[in-house]
């Protein structure tokens, strides 16, 4: 098991591979505390040498928007368009969560807990970030609260050809 821990004030903050992954399957389970949200960034890059900040796509692990697709750090926001970014409850708040994610080519997709949650073509992310890390975040929190944890368990990565 993985567990990150937040630092009161400090911003979000990722254990990421040194390996980077274009084409892949990924499976994992999550436990997130109910006061904090959190996410996996695939296909990533880093801002301004080893010490920016990294962006690309990030899936959320989060309640009502777990699975949907957010662009960290990168201009425009959310990648999966706002009609099709509806709350939902299947995340299980305060437990471990099943997520499965597919990435081929610009076509991404997210399951949690058996059910998919997003099938996204992005050509124009893909175009900037076909390959890049995956990171497990452990996002920022204000001063004075926390902390808190996230906590990941049988991570399976399978690149795909």
């Amino acid at each position: 098991m993985i567990v990150g821990t937040t630092s009161e004030g400090s911003p979000n903050s990722f254990l990421s591979t040194e390996k980077e992954y274009d084409d892949f399957e990924m499976e994992f389970d999550v436990k997130v505390d109910p006061e904090l949200n959190s996410g996996v960034q695939i296909r990533s890059q880093t801002k301004d040498g080893p010490t920016g900040r990294g962006n690309g796509p990030q899936v959320e692990i989060t309640q009502n928007v777990a699975g949907y697709i957010y662009g960290e750090g990168l201009d425009g926001g959310w990648r999966t368009p706002e009609e099709r970014r509806k709350p939902h409850q299947i995340f299980k708040k305060g437990e471990w969560n099943h997520y499965k994610m597919w990435a081929k080519g610009p076509q991404i997709r997210v399951w949690t807990n058996g059910e998919l949650i997003e099938d996204l073509t992005d050509e124009k992310i893909f175009a900037t970030h076909p390959k890049g890390f995956i990171g497990l975040q452990v996002h920022g929190i204000k001063k004075g609260t926390g902390p808190y944890q996230v906590a990941w368990k049988d991570i399976k990565l399978r690149e795909l050809e």
